[in-house]
């Protein structure tokens, strides 16, 4: 037991530390400017410290993914961030952020970064079923891990989908293709892909909603019987 302890909190200090210097080789690599009025600053950036840090970054973050308490520090410490970004970008009008000088560039990392945040907050990544639900005994991912994976999984795909439909739809217009302002297909193809993304995301919900139902119907016949 205290091997295991000991092993667990040197992960938590592994993750946070790793995370704490990804910003400080940030802050060092001038990625930060609270005044970048040309937005020129990328001419000050150090790449080294910028690829060096998005390393650490990536690997404390899944570091602590295999430790509960180091999760919730490395929560801390992004959920931290965020706000840091959004005030900065409140109090400093010229505030970027790894070329982001505007509120939509600032605003993007932050939905970024709350994502990231989100899955780092998870209790748990799997449970054991209940005596009263299917194939009791065995184990399989809770709730808040389902949401993370979803959450995960929902750039990459629905990256694909637009590009799927934008395809699909000039087929046949070889004028598509040419430089210039996009063709009505291709407008038509990603307005149907954005609609493809939303059925996707909508079908996600209906089904967790489906699931959380009849979990709790088989919860209350269980605890009446």
């Amino acid at each position: 037991m205290t091997a295991i302890t000991l092993r667990r909190s040197v992960l938590a200090a592994a993750s946070l530390a790793l995370l704490v210097v990804s910003l400080i080789l940030l802050w060092a690599g001038h990625f930060f400017s609270w005044n970048d009025v040309e937005g020129t600053q990328f001419v000050e950036w150090n790449y080294g410290y910028g690829d060096l840090a998005a390393l650490l970054a990536v690997t404390g973050a899944l570091l602590s993914l295999f430790d509960k308490t180091a999760r919730r520090l490395a929560s801390v410490v992004v959920g931290t961030f965020v706000v840091f970004l959004l005030a900065a970008d409140a109090i400093a009008p010229e505030f970027a952020f790894v070329g982001s000088a505007d509120s939509f560039g600032i605003h993007a990392w932050a939905v970024v970064l709350v994502g990231a945040t989100f899955v780092l907050l998870t209790p748990r990544w799997t449970r054991v079923r209940e005596p009263w639900e299917p194939a009791a005994g065995r184990r399989r991912l809770t709730t808040w891990a389902r949401w993370d994976l979803y959450l995960v999984a929902l750039p990459p795909m629905g990256s694909a989908v637009l590009y799927v439909a934008t395809a699909l739809a000039v087929v046949g217009y070889p004028d598509c293709g040419q430089p210039g302002d996009a063709c009505s297909q291709e407008y038509a193809g990603f307005f149907l892909g954005v609609v493809a993304v939303a059925a996707m995301i909508l079908a996600v919900i209906v089904a967790e909603i489906g699931t959380a139902l009849a979990r709790r119907h088989r919860r209350r016949f269980a605890v009446r019987s």
